[in-house]
């Protein structure tokens, strides 16, 4: 699954992205118009930053050669000061292109990536390019881009991944097909994953529309963001689909969480769906080393011991659980493993 040239940004200048969105806001909706505005001097250059509003989800197309605002573009106005920041990063963490891009430069972490590394990564997880520069300055311009908003830093040829803003709780990857763990970076596991969910795609529905339910619920939003705030705090970088609550690699380790809220009389029934859910995930996923979690907003009563034993000992599944929605606690056999999570 190679990521399409359109899906690729090729506007250089990232401030000038931005402007592009004042003028399209402002009427000039052409991209010849928008060339102009921009202060572009080849006219072509309008198309390309018209096309990374839109890769963005700030523009739309409105018609032949007519951009227009979307409601994330009119929000990204209308905000000030550090919202305004956030919500374009958002913007690029939403983004197809980025969402390959960030695991790879975590993977390079602590040291970061050189630029050959980089450029070979692109060139091998993106459609061919035309032309002996075109590579890698789709490699400058995808840097450039995190650079300006702060999500790398760039020091003696190396790329180095900064850690997620407090303000954004984790990365949502939109497309089930695009692996949340990956570890070989090749071309082969990306398509190996968009094999697996096209095969799956009856069961993939099903559970999104389960997923969905639950995920309205207070409590499992309540377990999501802290689990996501302990993630963020050691630098890792938390992500979630349809599918997945939660996933990270921490210090080289994978691992898949799944949050259960339950009242009194449907812990069997919880536990045992997501016992169900882990598993089917960490396939879906092709990560079959990744520790699953599974995170409970209660303890367990002792009547229902044997399950956690069941869970731990005999499934390999870790059981976390909320203290008073500020602490998670574990068993003290893994608390070394989940030293990020528990308190």
């Amino acid at each position: 699954m190679l990521i399409k040239t359109k899906e690729i940004p090729q506007a250089d200048t990232f401030s000038n992205v931005i402007k592009t969105v004042i003028a399209v806001a402002s009427g000039k909706t052409t991209y010849q118009e928008i060339a102009i505005a921009i202060g572009e001097k080849g006219l072509r250059q309008g198309r390309y930053y018209r096309k990374a509003g839109e890769i963005l989800g700030l523009l739309d197309k409105g018609g032949i050669n007519h951009a227009v605002l979307t409601s994330r573009g009119e929000e990204y106005l209308n905000a000030k000061g550090q919202n305004q920041k956030v919500i374009m990063v958002q913007s690029i963490l939403n983004a197809r292109i980025f969402q390959r891009v960030i695991p790879f430069l975590e993977s390079k972490l602590p040291r970061g990536a050189k630029s050959d590394e980089f450029v070979d990564f692109l060139k091998g997880v993106t459609e061919p390019t035309t032309g002996e520069t075109t590579l890698p300055r789709r490699a400058s311009t995808i840097i450039g881009w995190l650079k300006a908003v702060g999500l790398v830093e760039v020091k003696q040829d190396q790329y180095i991944l900064c850690k997620l803003p407090d303000e954004i709780n984790a990365i949502p990857f939109v497309d089930e097909s695009e692996p949340l763990l990956p570890h070989a970076f090749s071309l082969s596991e990306y398509q190996d994953m968009e094999i697996k969910a096209s095969a799956n795609a009856r069961t993939i529905s099903y559970i999104v529309d389960e997923t969905k339910i639950e995920r309205a619920n207070a409590s499992h939003r309540m377990l999501t963001n802290l689990v996501a705030s302990r993630i963020r705090a050691v630098g890792a970088f938390p992500r979630y689909n349809s599918l997945v609550d939660l996933a990270a690699k921490i210090s080289g380790k994978s691992f898949i969480f799944e949050m259960k809220s339950m009242g009194n009389t449907n812990v069997r029934a919880q536990i045992r769906r997501g016992i169900s859910q882990l598993y089917e995930y960490r396939y879906l996923q092709n990560v079959p080393g990744a520790q699953l979690v599974l995170v409970v907003e209660q303890p367990l009563s002792r009547e229902l011991g044997w399950m956690a034993d069941y869970l731990i000992n005999d499934r390999g599944i870790i059981l976390v659980w909320d203290g008073d929605r500020k602490h998670l606690h574990c068993s003290q056999s893994h608390r070394e493993i989940l030293n990020f999570l528990v308190a």
